[in-house]
């Protein structure tokens, strides 16, 4: 392994991630090569780079029972749905976050593009102005217009404090909302509906 270069390791790390999302296993094994070369070349231990890829640890890691990188199994924030004045209904926090933290899971149902673009059309001639879905990835889309929580009424901002993450849990993929900053109970929550989800393909 002594070859791989940690240039190399990264563009190999990053290709595995998009195999594996793309549901290809035999990536697995350029995965890890490319996981131990760069644990080992930058000292950060297996949570520390679970958490940088967006991979949730489980019950398989070698990681302890107190481990900090399962978001998905911890309680949401305390947020709650209000009216604003000026961009319809919103969500602010019901509690002091800090950054970093998880928030809140974006869920809906799993649609995919064919599917998508009929609701668009539907809702756009029945001059429905708000819609729920966010783009996963090819033909896998997440509608919150009928089955959604809070999260759908987050509002969009150029200067946000959180941030949209696509995760890896045991397999399955999962939207979270995290805060990219420090947020005060009682102010609202925004993220950038121009993000870009990492490991798209």
């Amino acid at each position: 392994m002594m070859w791989i270069t940690a240039l190399n390791a990264h563009v190999a790390l990053t290709y595995a991630m998009k195999i594996v999302y793309a549901g290809n296993s035999s990536a697995i094994n350029m995965f890890y090569m490319a996981f131990v070369f760069i644990s080992y070349t930058h000292n950060i231990s297996n949570v520390q780079f679970c958490r940088s890829v967006h991979i949730s640890c489980t019950s398989a890691c070698a990681c302890s029972e107190n481990c900090t990188n399962r978001p998905f199994d911890q309680e949401d924030k305390k947020v709650k749905v209000v009216k604003t004045k000026h961009c319809g209904w919103g969500v602010e926090a019901d509690e002091f976050i800090d950054k970093g933290d998880y928030i809140i899971e974006y869920v809906g149902e799993a649609i995919d593009d064919a599917l998508c673009e009929k609701r668009f059309w539907d809702m756009k001639g029945k001059r429905v102005t708000n819609f729920y879905v966010v783009a996963v990835r090819k033909d896998l889309n997440i509608d919150a217009q009928f089955k959604g929580n809070e999260s759908r009424f987050i509002n969009h901002s150029c200067d946000p404090n959180c941030i949209m993450e696509k995760w890896d849990v045991n397999g399955e993929t999962r939207l979270g909302i995290f805060a990219a900053k420090a947020i005060e109970p009682k102010e609202a929550l925004t993220f950038d509906y121009g993000y870009r989800l990492s490991f798209t393909t």
